[in-house]
Formats: C-alpha cells, sequence, structure tokens
C-alpha cells in the first residue's frame, strides 16, 4: 500500500492516507507502490494486488486507475477497508433495533468521511451505528461502476 502523510501544524495532527487502485483494463485491483505526479503523464508503478500471483511491478498511466482510499478501519477479520469495498454489517436502523445489511463503503463528501450505503438507499457512517463489518467484495466485481 503506498501512502502519503499530511500534518497539520496547528493542531500538530498527521493522517496517512492510504491507496489501492482498480486497472480499468485489466479490471483488477492493483497496489500502488509510486506515483509521480510531477509529469505529464502521471505515471504511477504499480503490481497485481491478488497474492497468488508474483508481486512484479509495472507502469500505467493513472489515467488508466481509480485510486481507492484506506478508511484506516479494519473488518471483523482483521483485512483493511478500503473505498468501493462491498460490506456485510450489522446496522441499527432507526428504530434502534440491528439487523445485517450489504453496502458499499464510499467517501461522503456531505460529512467529509467513509460511509456505507446500504441497499435501501440509506446511509450510515463506517463507525457508529456499524457493527461486525466484514468485506464481501468490491464495487468492481460486484458490477457497480
Amino acid at each position: 500500500m503506498m501512502s502519503l502523510v499530511r500534518n497539520t501544524p496547528e493542531r500538530g495532527q498527521t493522517r496517512s492516507f492510504g491507496f489501492r487502485a482498480y486497472h480499468k483494463e485489466l479490471k483488477k485491483l492493483v497496489r500502488i507502490h509510486e506515483v509521480n505526479f510531477d509529469s505529464v503523464e502521471n505515471i504511477a508503478t504499480v503490481s497485481m494486488l491478488d497474492e497468488s500471483l508474483p508481486t512484479t511491478a509495472f507502469r500505467v498511466h493513472m489515467k488508466d486507475l481509480v485510486l481507492l482510499e484506506d478508511t484506516s478501519r479494519k473488518d471483523k477479520n482483521n483485512k483493511s477497508i478500503y473505498e468501493g469495498d462491498r460490506v456485510r454489517a450489522k446496522v441499527q436502523n432507526e428504530f434502534g433495533s440491528w439487523e445485517m445489511l450489504e453496502g458499499t463503503v464510499l467517501f461522503d463528501e456531505n460529512k467529509w468521511g467513509f460511509g456505507v450505503e446500504f441497499e435501501r438507499k440509506w446511509n450510515a457512517a463506517l463507525s457508529g451505528a456499524v457493527d461486525e463489518v466484514e468485506i464481501i467484495g468490491n464495487m468492481f466485481e460486484n458490477g457497480e461502476t
């Protein structure tokens, strides 16, 4: 995973941004090793995310990738949760009871954080009213793009 770090001097906080990407032509998730935003071509060095394949790095144009940010949260199996992941989670509804739902992890620009859009078209923050989160796929494998 490639990560970027942003320091906020006024608050003394540091935030790491971790990324992986979806390769549009290969139709596969890839691990990002390095990105060069200084060139006109914006090249990234990536390798296949599939652990069963050899880790040979190759270069691609950024236009061929969809960047997916790490949410800094783990699922119940200790796997990192990324933007675009499909998850199954126990969700507290408006009546206070809990039910298992499936949804997609997305960045919520209104709340400036990650949430899950569930099949009933309502959102829940990735913390709080969501529990027992388990990754079951990603939006690219599930044909949501």
